[in-house]
């Protein structure tokens, strides 16, 4: 099935019977056919003067670094092609910062788009699988080192009388459009870029259901009441670790108290008075490459029939 989500990585094959075999794996980090994407903290490599396009390093050129090839995680293969994460060493970022080749590292959330779906998803999961492997480095149990295990799908404890094994972590939140007849409700975040406004969203807890996740997160943020939570769809949001389930809810009323540890501020919008705001650029809208993109995008096309993707794009 093709995901609609811009992060799913469901054209990758991943490789799961190749990944237990250790041997096979390591052939394949010197493969001619393997790009190794490296990852230093939230920083991707790009060309300085193109910086939409990915830069992915080959062996030759890493097999300087025997510690970034041993630790590279193997993402799957793709188009002939087999992608691996490796995280950076300060070496090897002062070969960047010194190099003549006019590439760089650079914080990419925000030009994700420019990458199309396929680099996007590609460089977002090898930042999501070097962040969780980072944090991994030794066992929560009885403190020993770790190793990546099956291509570095998941990490064990090298302690033969613990052996633990450890999986990447993913967070399920879910993410909310709140209407009340035909109007939404949208607010932000006062670390956000001026303008930007977005649909509600919170963390699941302990023992709960998605919709009662949807109620309290909702109840706790705007004091708003909600009723009748319809799941929308998911999305992997690697940023760093999260996968976000989309919601539309209906409100029982206008009445909102924002949390202010949470909000700087929120609204409620009207359909064509947002795309109003949009369009002179009072208000910024969610990242294309969102799920609360699209869950605004859905509400704007059954209020009004307009497709806020192109409306944006000609702007």
């Amino acid at each position: 099935m093709k995901s609609s989500a811009f992060f799913s990585a469901s054209f990758l094959d991943r490789m799961e019977k190749i990944r237990k075999d250790r041997s096979a794996v390591s052939d394949l980090r010197k493969s001619d056919y393997t790009r190794y994407i490296v990852i230093d903290s939230d920083r991707h490599l790009v060309p300085e003067k193109n910086p939409g396009e990915p830069v992915y390093v080959n062996y030759p050129r890493l097999n300087k670094f025997p510690e970034m090839i041993n630790n590279s995680i193997l993402l799957g293969r793709y188009d002939g092609n087999y992608y691996f994460a490796a995280p950076a060493e300060t070496t090897f970022i002062a070969t960047i910062d010194k190099n003549t080749d006019n590439i760089k590292f650079r914080d990419i959330r925000w030009i994700l788009p420019e990458f199309g779906r396929i680099n996007g998803s590609l460089l977002t999961m090898a930042k999501s699988m070097v962040h969780w492997s980072n944090r991994v480095k030794f066992c929560g149990k009885c403190g020993s080192p770790t190793e990546l295990i099956n291509g570095g799908s998941s990490k064990k404890c090298k302690n033969p009388d613990c052996g633990e094994e450890y999986f990447p972590r993913i967070e399920p939140s879910i993410i909310v459009l709140v209407e009340y007849e035909g109007d939404a409700f949208l607010a932000r975040q006062v670390t956000w870029r001026e303008g930007f406004y977005s649909t509600l969203a919170g963390f699941v807890e302990t023992s709960e259901s998605l919709e009662e996740a949807v109620i309290r997160e909702v109840k706790e943020e705007s004091d708003i009441d909600i009723e009748q939570p319809v799941y929308f769809g998911s999305d992997p949001w690697p940023f760093p670790a999260s996968l976000m389930l989309g919601f539309f809810a209906k409100a029982k009323s206008k009445d909102f108290k924002l949390d202010e540890n949470e909000l700087e501020t929120g609204r409620w919008f009207k359909p064509k008075e947002y795309l109003t705001l949009i369009k002179s650029g009072e208000v910024k809208p969610s990242l294309p490459v969102s799920i609360s993109f699209r869950l605004i995008s859905r509400w704007i096309k059954k209020e009004t029939g307009q497709n806020l993707g192109e409306i944006i794009e000609k702007l």
